[in-house]
């Protein structure tokens, strides 16, 4: 792994900071889970699961003869690995591939929009990215658990029987939206005739952050520009955690982090990124108040965007954004001392307009025709 992805981590997006009348810093109580970090975490595991038991049910109700996993079926994995995901099929079907990740947001990795890239042979092998495509997924967060679901299917599903509003190459759905593609999709399989006697399996893998072996991790400008001008892909939108952390209750930059923000800076100014519009987004660890925590998050996201700004003057620099997400997208879940560092942290994102579009929506929605209004072509020539 490039050394530069040493300390991937969750992308956010960090804005400036407000002083406090009475200053009473965030993260500055001791290191315990509070409450409304429990009450996250419990609602989202509970709408994952959500999710997961519909694509269990449906993976349970399908027939044998599907087997799906990932590189060499290891199941473990640092943010940054290149992944690969493999099925094999004991017989000819059109595949749909569903990712869920640890903090239950669904991802649409494969459909039938075109029928050729989505068939599989009778006792044939599909891998995704296929090997001539140009681009790879790598290891992203949420870290945790992730769950992989394949669909084989006698006709090819369309993705606009899934998704409502498909914005980027992979449509994204947030928690709320992720149970319910799984209802619809359940009720696509079980509603209509034309999907009798499909085949599903499923594949868990874990994602966790690298052991930089106590180094700290440098940037080099040319693999920031590389990263974000390829076709390297993360399953959602690419982002680049920063190794850019700090202290608690604190926007101060230290001098790592300085040299860090000089490449970042360079990157920016390389020509194959002109095009494009990025932000700086801003996270901290869940000690202290929601409303003082965002206010930080933003601040480190200012600080970083000013200290760029004061070296650098071309125009994808000028029209870097920034914003803050507090406490809410932790890269880890713990109370740990080491855990809090790891989420005090800046993000480099691109922003969703410059990938497909011109749209800035966050995720995707589900489609809303009625299942028995859904037109199914025939297929023929599958044995």
């Amino acid at each position: 792994m490039r050394k530069f992805f040493l300390s991937y981590a969750l992308a956010s997006v960090l804005v400036l900071m407000l002083a406090f009348a009475s200053p009473v810093a965030a993260e500055s109580t001791p290191a315990g889970t509070s409450e409304s970090e429990v009450a996250r975490t419990a609602s989202g595991n509970a709408s994952r699961s959500g999710a997961l038991s519909v694509l269990d049910r449906i993976a349970r109700a399908g027939s044998p003869g599907l087997r799906i996993w990932t590189n060499e079926g290891e199941g473990r994995y640092e943010l940054g690995d290149h992944l690969r995901i493999k099925i094999d099929a004991e017989r000819a079907a059109y595949l749909t591939v569903i990712h869920i990740d640890s903090h239950g947001v669904a991802t649409l990795l494969l459909s039938g929009d075109r029928p050729a890239d989505a068939h599989i042979d009778v006792s044939g092998r599909l891998e995704i990215p296929a090997r001539d495509t140009g681009f790879q997924i790598h290891a992203s967060l949420p870290t945790g658990v992730e769950t992989i679901y394949a669909i084989g299917t006698p006709v090819p599903v369309q993705s606009s029987w899934l998704i409502g509003n498909d914005i980027e190459a992979f449509p994204t759905l947030d928690v709320d939206n992720a149970a319910l593609l799984a209802n619809r999709l359940e009720a696509l399989l079980t509603g209509r005739s034309e999907f009798d006697g499909y085949f599903a399996a499923r594949f868990d893998q874990v994602i966790s952050v690298p052991d930089a072996g106590g180094e700290t991790a440098k940037y080099a400008a040319v693999g920031i520009v590389d990263y974000f001008a390829s076709r390297h892909r993360a399953v959602g939108r690419p982002k680049l955690d920063l190794d850019i952390k700090f202290e608690s209750g604190t926007a101060k930059l230290s001098q790592e982090a300085k040299l860090d923000l000089l490449e970042v800076g360079k990157a920016l100014t390389d020509m194959r990124l002109a095009n494009n519009k990025f932000m700086l987004v801003g996270h901290t660890d869940s000690v202290g108040s929601d409303g003082e925590n965002m206010a930080l998050s933003v601040a480190r996201a200012a600080e970083a965007r000013r200290f760029i700004l004061a070296n650098f003057d071309a125009e994808t620099v000028k029209s870097l954004e920034i914003d803050g997400l507090g406490e809410s997208q932790p890269l880890v879940i713990g109370s740990a001392q080491e855990d809090l560092a790891l989420n005090r942290r800046v993000t480099l994102e691109m922003q969703r307009e410059s990938l497909r579009g011109g749209s800035a929506q966050e995720f995707s929605s589900v489609a809303t025709t009625p299942i028995d209004e859904i037109e199914i072509p025939s297929v023929k020539g599958m044995e």
